[in-house]
């Protein structure tokens, strides 16, 4: 819309330059209608080759249509749906997450792990302190790979809604400073396992979004051998697939 009214004004302005020459130096009398004409056809062309969508606005389309123009309206989201779906026979799936009030606020990691009968073994939350998200991402990685290092499981698939978690296993200079050496050792940790790290959008997450709502403020470390009370509910629509969509 700005480009119209921009060729508007314009063509207006030179319209008015040109008649006046004309009057001056040609004795011709100004012809309104063809002037007027003249900017509509001006305008018009400019919105045909001009990549500006049509504004979300009645008002703005009915002054789209005062200049007979073909509108242009805006692209239609992507709309994609989102699962869960359970890990492969004999593996481990973590769903991770971070909590953090603001950019830079307190912080919680939390986690859940489900087998590939969707049923849940374990889940957790830690404490953190002031940090900001991608610290607790990557925090919650190496809290995953240490407790299933401890607990003896082999088969390892870790999924996270944070896209640069899975590059950083590529790239260890994504990783904060103070966490490199923990993050190599769990990296190190990962080759004595059969390891799977996959992203999942937010949506498909929410089981692990709703852990993250169990008081961020609770200074320890907490582990569930059951499904908690407060997930309950999100818990058994993920055990019938129910979908999500992401715009």
């Amino acid at each position: 819309m700005h480009d119209v009214r921009l060729m508007t004004i314009t063509c207006a302005v030179w319209s008015i330059w040109d008649y006046c020459n004309k009057s001056k130096f040609q004795n011709q009398k100004p012809n309104f209608l063809r002037a007027s004409m003249a900017i509509e056809a001006s305008t018009r062309l400019v919105w045909d080759l001009t990549s500006s969508s049509m504004p979300p606005s009645i008002y703005e389309f009915s002054k789209l249509k005062a200049f007979n123009v073909c509108c242009h309206p805006r692209k239609l989201q992507v709309i994609k749906q989102v699962r869960w779906h359970p890990p492969l026979a004999e593996y481990i799936k973590c769903n991770t997450n971070e909590a953090t009030k603001g950019s830079l606020g307190v912080a919680s990691c939390p986690g859940i792990f489900r087998n590939h009968h969707t049923s849940i073994v374990g889940c957790f939350t830690s404490f953190l302190g002031i940090k900001h998200a991608l610290f607790g991402e990557i925090s919650t990685a190496i809290t995953t790979i240490k407790i299933v290092h401890e607990k003896g499981w082999r088969n390892l698939w870790l999924e996270c809604d944070l896209l640069m978690v899975v590059q950083a296993f590529k790239k260890v200079n994504l990783v904060p400073w103070s966490l490199r050496n923990r993050w190599r050792n769990a990296v190190i940790r990962t080759r004595d396992m059969n390891f799977i790290v996959g992203h999942i959008y937010r949506e498909g997450n929410t089981c692990v979004d709703k852990l993250v709502s169990y008081r961020t403020d609770i200074q320890d470390f907490c582990w569930w051998d059951f499904v908690p009370t407060f997930i309950f509910e999100i818990f058994l629509k993920g055990q019938t697939r129910f979908s999500l969509l992401q715009f």
